[in-house]
């Protein structure tokens, strides 16, 4: 696969890594894209030597409903890289783990409500818009409940939609 936006990924990846430099600040990529998905930032610096190395901070995405479970990461990320449009690789009803909470972001509902847009914005392929959103307080658990609701819509007897 041949990109043209690999200016904009070593942006996003610079931006990502001034924001998380410590180290001890977590990363969750909200897409599952091939435009965009956790491996793109994770991989950058193998591409270009010159991006650092953001893999012990980017956390796993949930990416299929039935094989990942609800999206527990986003409990502990404190920085959320989202697409517009939602980034599927597959059906959207089987991938609720990334609609659902995306949604959530883009409007400020139930775990919405714990994070804000940052001003930078990234153009990837396809007019793929990229935001970063930063936590600005612990996911209250209201929040938390009413979006695993959402899913117990869709899979009532799942293990990995339970409460934990």
């Amino acid at each position: 696969m041949v990109r043209d936006d690999l200016d904009e990924v070593a942006r996003l990846t610079r931006v990502l890594d001034a924001l998380t430099r410590d180290g001890s600040e977590k990363i969750y990529v909200l897409s599952s894209s091939v435009v965009l998905n956790e491996e793109v930032p994770r991989n950058a610096h193998l591409v270009d030597a010159s991006l650092p190395d953001l893999d012990p901070r980017i956390l796993r995405t949930s990416h299929v409903d039935k094989r990942d479970g609800f999206p527990w990461r986003l409990e502990v990320a404190n920085y959320v890289v989202l697409t517009a449009p939602v980034g599927y690789h597959l059906d959207p009803e089987d991938q609720r783990v990334i609609g659902i909470p995306a949604r959530a972001l883009a409007n400020g509902t139930t775990i919405g409500r714990s994070f804000a847009r940052l001003p930078d914005q990234f153009l990837l392929d396809g007019g793929t818009r990229v935001s970063i959103f930063k936590r600005n307080r612990d996911l209250a658990k209201e929040d938390l409940d009413a979006m695993l609701a959402e899913f117990q819509v869709f899979y009532p007897d799942r293990p990995a939609f339970a409460r934990r």
